[in-house]
């Protein structure tokens, strides 16, 4: 039986390959032909894949078929050979989604049972993000899409793939910080290679083909400065509605190497209340000078480098100040994007919250890089409002005193639910030219 199910699907994904062959588009001709290595995984999530995969190939070839059989009808051609060839096709899709229930067939992909739902759901989730933007974005937006035709899709597979495999290993809460830090640098080396390599000419990496200073203050200053150019905040906008303050311990490219910096001290000082001040200060300071700059008419040359220099400040707090205190200075009390985020974050109902379990040992003080669970937050039961959802603190925590919530329901699946989301949006934000 298994070597049946191999047979028709990989016949099903060759026949569905070959339609986009024959259309000239080599990446989506490749993207479904990398569902053939796929299949040898032996993961439940796999599994629930490739069903879902080859319904949608079957519904598709159903779709295909009526327009063929109504085409012919008008122009008078005959058309049942070709719709029982087509029916050929549609039930060898169909008998490869079918076989995958056959318990045979199950018992291949059983590893990682418990959490193929969540990893399935990333894959779906991340690969359902980047059809949209491959699809009805006028200018390729995927990166890979830019060196050649259908090359998005070839992203989407891999980075949806990504997506599943990172949830799988984040479902721990005692390995996903050290997950959590791996990926956040990666996506920050990803961002600034696509910078340098835009600044060194090669203008296909940029969003819009013209260079955007990659400060985080700048989502915000930039529009104000321009008054056009309103993507990065929506967008901010929408993530912050989608996982909160999650924007600040997962999409922002700043971001890893503060935690960075802040992970050469394994105790880390107490935050000053003379960092909020400062906080609010940059904040009014950012929008403020971004006016004056605007009135004043100066050039965007200036402006610019007025930007990079913001940056490079926020680089030396990370390097002098949060490696000396062991927490995420530059995050917690220079970035303005973080105040804004931590704050207007509160629209989305995802909170990390005491349970009546804790028993107030304090290890999760010493997780926190944000100074959100610090001595009077645990005594008092209160989560900080500097908290990013990052769940650093989960992994410490042996009495379970700490979990996701979502409004008031506080079931394990609210973290997964929490994953799902924000490690999709990590993967997205990977393929795409985002500066």
């Amino acid at each position: 039986m298994l070597i049946l199910f191999y047979i028709i699907s990989i016949l099903s994904n060759l026949i569905f390959a070959a339609h986009f062959l024959r259309a000239g588009n080599i990446g989506a001709t490749a993207t479904i032909l990398l569902f053939v290595p796929l299949m040898m995984v032996r993961q439940r999530w796999v599994k629930t894949v490739l069903q879902l995969g080859f319904v949608f190939t079957a519904l598709f070839w159903i779709k295909t078929t009526m327009e063929m059989i109504q085409f012919r009808m008008a122009i008078g051609e005959p058309w049942v050979r070709m719709g029982v060839i087509m029916t050929v096709v549609i039930t060898v899709c169909g008998t490869a989604a079918l076989l995958l229930n056959n318990q045979v067939v199950k018992a291949r992909y059983v590893r990682y049972a418990d959490t193929s739902k969540w990893s399935a759901a990333a894959f779906i989730l991340t690969f359902g993000l980047l059809a949209i933007v491959q699809l009805k974005v006028a200018r390729p937006m995927i990166l890979l899409e830019r060196f050649m035709v259908g090359g998005g899709w070839i992203a989407s597979f891999c980075l949806s793939t990504y997506a599943a495999i990172i949830v799988q290993k984040m479902s721990i809460p005692k390995d996903a910080r050290i997950w959590r830090k791996r990926i956040w640098l990666l996506f920050a080396a990803v961002f600034f290679g696509q910078f340098i390599i835009g600044v060194s000419g090669v203008d296909r990496f940029l969003m819009t083909g013209n260079l955007h200073v990659p400060v985080p203050a700048v989502i915000l200053a930039g529009p104000v400065f321009r008054g056009d150019g309103f993507f990065m905040p929506i967008l901010l906008a929408v993530t912050l509605l989608l996982v909160g303050p999650g924007w600040c311990s997962h999409l922002c490219y700043f971001g890893g190497f503060d935690l960075l910096a802040a992970s050469s001290r394994k105790r880390p000082l107490a935050h000053k209340k003379w960092f909020w001040t400062l906080r609010i200060v940059l904040l009014a300071a950012t929008i403020s000078v971004a006016i004056l700059l605007r009135a004043y008419g100066v050039s965007g040359l200036a402006a610019a480098m007025a930007a990079v220099a913001f940056g490079t400040t926020g680089i030396a707090t990370m390097i002098w100040i949060s490696r000396k205190m062991g927490t995420m200075f530059h995050c917690a009390a220079v970035c303005p994007i973080g105040l804004i985020a931590v704050i207007v974050g509160k629209i989305s109902p995802f909170r990390v919250k005491f349970t009546n379990t804790c028993d107030g040992c304090g290890a999760c003080g010493l997780a926190c890089p944000t100074g959100a669970l610090e001595k009077h937050h645990i005594q008092h039961r209160q989560v900080g409002l500097n908290c990013t959802l990052c769940g650093d603190c989960l992994s410490k925590c042996k009495s379970s005193g700490l979990a996701y919530h979502f409004a008031r329901w506080n079931s394990p699946r609210v973290r997964m639910i929490f994953l799902v989301l924000v490690i999709s949006l990590h993967a997205v934000f990977m393929g795409v030219a985002r500066v």
